[in-house]
């Protein structure tokens, strides 16, 4: 029988995010006044007595929404645990937009971390813009690590942009993460397509939580675990378009919610048999969405019948997978043409590959249900950055790259002087007079009627914030008490 929810980890989903805002209301807070570089991390990190202790190890630290808050050195949180929360959206005129952190060199042109925040405890953060670039040009790898074990992480209406790696990177063993109503954009690099990634796991982890976020013009997509191991994954209402490798890369799920997701694009690049390895555990195709095998333990592959294997529960319901064959199979033939052996030649990726499909056929707790291909969600205002997608794998492909093509979706782009302004700009002498462009243009709204009510409960799938009327009616718990009973109904 699969084990009961523990009751620390899988309370009902909804009131725990909740928790988020009420504790910031609720909490001393100190806002933070945009008064110059390090402005911020001196603020949070200077907040202690003449011998060191912490004033008010509970204080919230508020930005105010519009400023660009630039650090010299990564903010570090020891023994206490982190709160940032931006000012909200105001409910009528101008919204400048959420505050922005960024990170630049000290005045000697040094910087101290490849990191905006070092974390060694826990992190709220709500409301804010972590943008990873710094003014001679480079892009941060990851912005934020953690490093505490058991780390509760709590990140809501969050932007992470221009990152090379991940917008988080785990590094501490048996965490708890939650993100929210966020939006991942824009996390790739020039001279390889191993960017991005929204969470990066290096150690074993508890609980990771996914909903209701927007990931878009990235290198990997919603999770790296790679058999690190994650005892809990509830992957709900996410939206990915544009992902040039593995949306989740991870084989070995032991309690996995993936559903109501919206995939578009996923896994553009394809494959050639010589990427294959370190990929999927069989060299097979990896798949544009979830993929599944057999446990491992030590080092040894566990047959069907063995119990561990038998109590992991996966449910894949109500995704949508949508692929746009007009641009990327014309690269795909054109590049084979010059292939001198078959093995040399790019191979689009299925949704799941042949072993996926087959391990919901048999594993009596691993249900795929409700799920639709080939449905073009036909957005309302999809990022225009085709071509440079098809130049970047035109350069990757090539035998001879010049890794020249950040193919990220930038309509503020430095590239462009008639904008005058980009979420990039910042130089040395520093000035917060450039905000970049928000809200962003691109509108993950769509008209697809079968899509629109493809979701469970007949709610629109993928990031429901791009559908207010449908989110303002919508319940977390509701999902994760149907999913629930999906996964604990025996056989097939």
């Amino acid at each position: 029988m699969i084990a009961i929810f523990r009751k620390c980890i899988y309370a009902v989903i909804l009131v725990q995010l909740m928790a988020i805002s009420t504790h910031a209301q609720s909490a001393d807070t100190l806002v933070i006044k945009n008064t110059g570089i390090d402005a911020m991390a001196n603020a949070i990190m200077g907040d202690t007595t003449k011998t060191g202790e912490r004033l008010n190890p509970n204080r919230v630290y508020a930005l105010v929404r519009g400023e660009r808050y630039i650090n010299s050195i990564s903010v570090v949180n020891k023994g206490y645990p982190l709160q940032i929360v931006g000012q909200a959206s105001p409910t009528t005129g101008n919204d400048p937009g959420p505050a922005i952190i960024q990170h630049t060199p000290d005045s000697t042109g040094h910087y101290d971390a490849d990191r905006i925040l070092d974390l060694h405890g826990d992190l709220i953060m709500k409301n804010t813009w972590i943008l990873s670039w710094i003014p001679t040009g480079a892009q941060l790898w990851e912005p934020v690590l953690e490093e505490a074990d058991s780390a509760h992480l709590r990140i809501d209406h969050c932007i992470f942009e221009w990152s090379q790696g991940p917008a988080v990177h785990i590094a501490s063993k048996w965490t708890t993460t939650y993100f929210t109503n966020c939006l991942f954009r824009n996390a790739n690099y020039t001279n390889e397509w191993w960017a991005g990634r929204v969470i990066y796991y290096t150690a074993p982890a508890d609980t990771l939580v996914e909903i209701n976020n927007t990931v878009e013009n990235v290198g990997f997509g919603l999770l790296q675990s790679q058999g690190i191991g994650l005892n809990y994954f509830f992957c709900d209402h996410n939206t990915i378009v544009n992902c040039a490798k593995f949306c989740l890369l991870e084989s070995y799920y032991t309690n996995a919610y993936i559903a109501n997701n919206l995939f578009v694009n996923c896994h553009f690049a394809a494959e050639r048999m010589q990427d294959r390895p370190r990929q999927d555990p069989d060299l097979l195709l990896y798949g544009q969405t979830i993929n599944l095998d057999t446990l491992m333990v030590g080092g040894k592959t566990l047959g069907p019948t063995d119990p561990k294997e038998l109590n992991r529960v996966v449910v894949y319901a109500n995704n949508a997978a949508f692929f746009d064959t007009t641009d990327f199979y014309p690269f795909y033939r054109l590049y084979n043409d010059t292939a001198s052996a078959l093995s040399g030649a790019i191979v689009p990726e299925p949704v799941m590959n042949g072993r996926t499909r087959s391990m919901f056929s048999w594993h009596p707790h691993m249900k795929n249900v409700g799920s639709i291909d080939r449905q073009d969600p036909e957005f309302v205002n999809p990022p225009q950055n085709m071509s440079m997608i098809l130049a970047f794998l035109t350069d990757r492909y090539s035998p001879t790259p010049k890794n020249n093509i950040l193919w990220g979706y930038d309509p503020d782009s430095l590239n462009d002087p008639s904008a005058n302004q980009s979420a990039r700009n910042l130089t040395l002498s520093y000035s917060n007079s450039s905000k970049g462009f928000y809200p962003t243009p691109e509108d993950f709204s769509y008209t697809n009627l079968v899509l629109l009510k493809a979701g469970t409960g007949e709610v629109p799938v993928g990031d429901l914030n791009w559908f207010p009327e449908n989110l303002s009616n919508w319940s977390a718990g509701n999902d994760k008490s149907a999913l629930e009973k999906i996964g604990l109904q025996p056989g097939h």
